[in-house]
């Protein structure tokens, strides 16, 4: 069931990439030529201007302010890398995706009006299916891992009669559940980050984390830079592929444990409400008793009072009956 609902949540996802890469894209590419006119004109007329200095001087003058301005006025005959395409399909497609996940990085947004309406719209459909979806993959994660679980177990008693399995409480369980998923989500994918992007390991487990949580701050964003499609060719593409499939499966774990939470959560309430209603239960047969040994008690006491009223009221009887004897001289 949930294949067929990951299978629809993709379409979906390439719906609106392909949506948003061809209205953001236009658009991206025209500002794109204007900011190259606007650089070549600022580079002309710095060059032009400057004092006759040499060309080491002048390249390091160009860089400060380029670093300065957050624009490049540098000769663009000189870059190494074309700069990529913010709105490129894989880019719209993770766009897409951090929309419905809720995610939101924010690090591409939607420059129009129409993108903007587009996008309430999408939104509106995608965070529904998103939450069904990772519901699924929650529950699909949880009974596996009870299932590998149960298995461990059936195996230790098959080789001791005498083991009896631990019972573990809401804590252990979610500690021991996140073992694995900060393994497999957070501490191995931050040594590929680090590879593909060049962070310190350190902030590639910030970003995994960031990620993983759903929190999505938007200071790092792997994918946009200018050398990498060119400086790692093919690996790049299936790192790319592994993203996404990191990305959903990463948050359908993150599902799992929250689900594992909020069962712990209701079993200890239910635990709680058993309880209470037992000790009401007892209070009020304890109640019920004394109250019924108190009133037997009163019945008796009325009834024995009746029944030597009743017997005196005989003996009075009884003597007036009786015939006088005559008295003998």
């Amino acid at each position: 069931r949930w294949l067929a609902l990951l299978a629809f949540y993709i379409l979906y996802l390439l719906f609106g990439a392909t949506i948003y890469y061809r209205i953001e894209s236009e658009l991206e590419i025209e500002k794109n030529r204007k900011n190259l006119e606007e650089r070549i004109r600022i580079h002309e007329l710095l060059t032009t201007n400057l004092q006759p200095i040499s060309n080491d001087t002048k390249k390091k003058i160009l860089d400060q302010l380029s670093d300065y301005c957050e624009k490049k006025v540098t000769n663009h005959t000189e870059d190494k890398y074309p700069d990529p395409l913010r709105w490129s399909f894989y880019h719209s497609f993770i766009f897409a995706f951090t929309v419905c996940s809720t995610v939101g990085y924010g690090n591409l947004a939607p420059s129009t009006t129409l993108g903007r309406m587009i996008m309430i719209i999408y939104s509106l459909i995608g965070i529904p299916i998103n939450g069904i979806l990772f519901a699924g993959l929650g529950d699909f994660f949880g009974r596996t891992f009870i299932g590998i679980y149960q298995r461990y177990k059936n195996y230790k008693m098959s080789r001791d009669n005498l083991y009896v399995p631990r019972q573990f409480g809401l804590f252990a369980t979610v500690v021991i559940a996140l073992i694995p998923g900060v393994t497999c989500f957070i501490i191995l994918p931050a040594l590929l980050f680090t590879y593909f992007e060049g962070w310190p390991y350190t902030l590639s487990i910030y970003f995994t984390y960031v990620t993983t949580t759903t929190i999505g701050f938007g200071d790092y964003v792997p994918t946009f830079q200018p050398h990498q499609e060119y400086e790692f060719g093919v690996r790049f593409i299936f790192y790319k592929i592994f993203i996404v499939v990191w990305f959903i499966f990463s948050l359908g774990y993150l599902g799992m444990i929250m689900a594992f939470i909020t069962k712990g959560m209701r079993s200890k309430k239910l635990a709680k409400l058993e309880q209470q209603l037992s000790v009401n239960i007892k209070a009020t047969q304890s109640r019920i008793w004394h109250g019924v040994t108190k009133d037997v008690g009163y019945l008796r006491r009325i009834l024995n009072e009746l029944y030597i009223m009743k017997f005196k009221q005989r003996r009075k009887k009884q003597r007036r009956k009786k015939p006088c004897l005559p008295r003998t001289r």
